[in-house]
C-alpha cells in the first residue's frame, strides 16, 4: 500500500442526485468534532494522526435536499416500479466495479480506520459478494395467495403483496465503513427503495468512492445519495425527517435510543437498530481446546476489538482454566502489532480515532489502578504517535467490574472467574443488558441444545465464532437492538407487506 501522501482521494463532497456537491452551509475550517458552524470533517489517519482529507459535512438543509432527490427518484422517476431484472443488472454491475476497485477501497479502510491490509481486502470482496446475493433476489420478492373465502354472501380472494417502503435513511458505523453500508444498501435496493446514506464522519472515504461507482454503474440520479455528516446534526435531521419512511442504524445503544425518539417525535417511521454488544464466550471441559483458543483470540482482536460481536467475556470451565490461559498467552507473539499502512504483516493496528483511543485507554487504566485487576497480557498503553492499544487480557474479572458491564470496543478481553456447572455459566452469560452475539465450545449436543435455547442473544455460534456470511440474518435482542441485516429476511425489513382482499359475486 502507498504512503499517505500518495493515497488517491478524489471524492470529498456530498453525493446527491448522482453529483458531488458542497454543503450549502460549509465552513472553510476542518474539525474532528461537530460544530454549529458546520466545519468540514477532518478525516484522520489513526496510525500517525495525519490529516487524510477534509470532507463536506451535510447540514440539515443538505439532508432535506438528499431526501427530496430520493423522493423524486422513487415516486416521479419510476424507480419503485422498475422491474427486478433491471435492478439486478445494476446491482451486478456495481458488484463488478467494487471488485475492480478492491485495492483502492481497501486502502481507504486501512488508512481511514486502521484495518490490517488483508482484513480490509476481505471486507471489500465480501461487499461485492453481498451485492451479488441481493441482486439475485430482485425478481423473487413475492407475496402469498390464500384460498378464496365466503364472506357476507360473496367470495373474497385474499392475498399479500410486498412493496418497497419508500425513502430510506441508512446510518452506518465507522468500524466496517464500506461493508456495513453494503449490508444495508443491498437488501434496501433489492426491495426497490431509494436511499439516503449517512456514513460515519469518522470514516466516509470508501462510501464516497462507492457513490462514484453507483453513478458509473448506471443507477438513475437520486436512487442512492451519500451524505457524510456529524451524527448530532445530519443523523438527527435524517432521523426526524417527515418524508423518510424508515431509518436503519448500526452503532451505539445510546444513539439508537436517540434515533427511536426522533422517529417517535416525527412521523413514527419504522426503525431498525443493530446496537452494542457484550459477547460471552464459554469453553466447556470437553472442547477442542486448540481450536477454541484460536477462535477466542481472533474473536477478541479482529478489527482491533472494534466489533459489536467482539469477544469480551470469556468463561472457562474450572478443569481447563489454567491450561487454556497458558495457550492464550502463548499466542501473543504471533499477533504483529503496528502500523498497517506501512507493513502488510501487521494484524493489530490502531483503534479508529482519538475519542475511541481515550475511551479504551480509560478502561484499561481503571482496571489496573482502580479495580486492581491482573493483566495476563497488556495492561499498559505505550506513549507513541497514533491511537495504538496493545492486545490486553484481564483475568478473574468479577461481574461487578466496569469492564464486565460496559462495552469497551477495543482489544481488551476479560476472563471471568472459572465456572463448574451449566446453570452457573448460563446465569453469568445472560447477566447483561446486551444480546447480540455469543459463542460456546463443546462436543456435547445435550449441552449445546440448552445453550441454543437459553442464551439470550440473537447470534449463537457453536464450535466457531463470528461467522457472518451474507446469507445468514444478523441482529440481536435486548439493548442490542432489533431487526435483521443480511439474509433474505433483511429484504422484508425494507418492505411494506399489504393485505389485499378482493370480493366477487357468487
Amino acid at each position: 500500500m502507498p504512503g499517505t501522501s500518495s493515497l488517491d482521494i478524489k471524492y470529498t463532497q456530498l453525493f446527491i442526485n448522482n453529483e458531488f456537491v458542497d454543503s450549502v452551509k460549509q465552513s472553510s475550517e476542518a474539525s474532528e468534532e461537530p460544530s454549529s458552524d458546520n466545519p468540514l470533517i477532518a478525516v484522520i489517519n489513526p496510525s500517525d494522526e495525519t490529516l487524510l482529507a477534509k470532507v463536506a459535512a451535510a447540514s440539515p438543509e443538505d439532508v432535506n435536499t438528499a431526501v427530496q432527490a430520493a423522493k423524486q427518484a422513487f415516486y416521479k422517476n419510476g424507480w419503485k416500479s422498475i422491474g427486478g431484472e433491471e435492478r439486478c443488472k445494476l446491482m451486478l454491475k456495481l458488484a463488478d466495479l467494487i471488485e475492480r476497485d478492491t485495492e483502492i477501497l481497501a486502502q481507504f479502510e486501512t488508512f481511514n480506520v486502521g484495518k490490517h491490509q488483508s482484513e480490509a481486502r476481505e471486507d471489500v470482496e465480501e461487499a461485492a459478494r453481498c451485492f451479488r446475493f441481493y441482486a439475485g433476489y430482485t425478481d423473487k420478492i413475492y407475496g402469498k395467495t390464500y384460498p378464496p373465502a365466503n364472506f357476507d354472501d360473496h367470495m373474497v380472494s385474499a392475498q399479500t403483496r410486498i412493496y418497497p417502503a419508500g425513502v430510506i435513511g441508512l446510518i452506518t458505523p465507522w468500524n466496517y465503513p464500506l461493508l456495513m453500508a453494503v449490508w444495508k444498501l443491498g437488501p434496501a435496493l433489492a426491495a426497490g427503495n431509494c436511499i439516503v446514506l449517512k456514513p460515519s464522519e469518522i470514516a466516509p472515504l470508501s462510501c464516497l468512492h462507492l457513490g462514484a461507482l453507483i453513478k458509473e454503474a448506471g443507477f438513475p440520479p437520486g436512487v442512492v445519495n451519500i451524505i457524510p455528516g456529524w451524527g448530532s446534526i445530519a443523523g438527527d435531521a435524517l432521523s426526524k425527517h417527515e418524508e423518510v419512511s424508515l431509518v436503519s442504524f448500526t452503532g451505539s445503544t445510546n444513539t439508537g435510543r436517540a434515533i427511536m425518539k426522533a422517529a417517535s417525535d416525527s412521523n413514527l417511521k419504522k426503525v431498525k437498530l443493530e446496537l452494542g454488544g457484550k459477547s460471552p464466550l464459554v469453553v466447556f471441559e470437553d472442547a477442542d481446546i486448540d481450536k477454541a483458543v484460536n477462535d477466542v483470540w481472533n474473536g477478541a482482536y479482529a478489527t482491533v476489538g472494534q466489533n459489536c460481536c467482539a469477544a469480551t467475556r470469556l468463561y472457562l470451565h474450572k478443569s481447563i482454566h489454567k491450561s487454556f490461559l497458558e495457550k492464550l498467552k502463548a499466542k501473543e507473539p504471533s499477533l504483529k502489532f503496528g502500523n498497517p499502512c506501512q507493513d502488510s504483516d501487521v494484524k493489530l493496528g490502531p483503534v479508529a480515532f482519538r475519542r475511541q483511543f481515550e475511551k479504551v485507554k480509560g478502561f484499561i487504566e481503571h482496571a489496573v489502578n482502580v479495580e486492581k485487576l491482573e493483566a495476563l497480557i497488556g495492561g499498559q498503553v505505550p506513549e507513541k504517535k497514533g491511537f495504538f492499544i496493545p492486545p490486553t487480557i484481564f483475568i478473574n474479572v468479577p461481574d461487578t467490574s466496569k469492564l464486565f458491564k460496559e462495552e469497551i470496543f477495543g482489544p481488551v478481553l476479560c476472563v471471568m472467574e472459572p465456572f463448574e456447572s451449566l446453570d452457573e455459566v448460563l446465569k453469568g452469560v445472560n447477566n447483561t443488558e446486551y444480546g447480540l452475539g455469543c459463542g460456546f465450545w463443546t462436543k456435547d449436543q445435550k449441552i449445546a441444545e440448552r445453550m441454543y435455547s437459553e442464551m439470550q442473544f440473537g447470534l449463537v455460534w457453536h464450535n466457531t465464532y463470528n461467522f457472518n456470511p451474507y446469507f445468514m440474518p444478523f441482529g440481536g435482542m435486548k439493548c442490542s437492538g432489533f431487526g435483521k441485516d443480511l439474509g433474505v429476511e433483511s429484504i422484508y425489513e425494507y418492505s411494506v407487506i399489504k393485505a389485499i382482499g378482493v370480493g366477487f359475486a357468487l
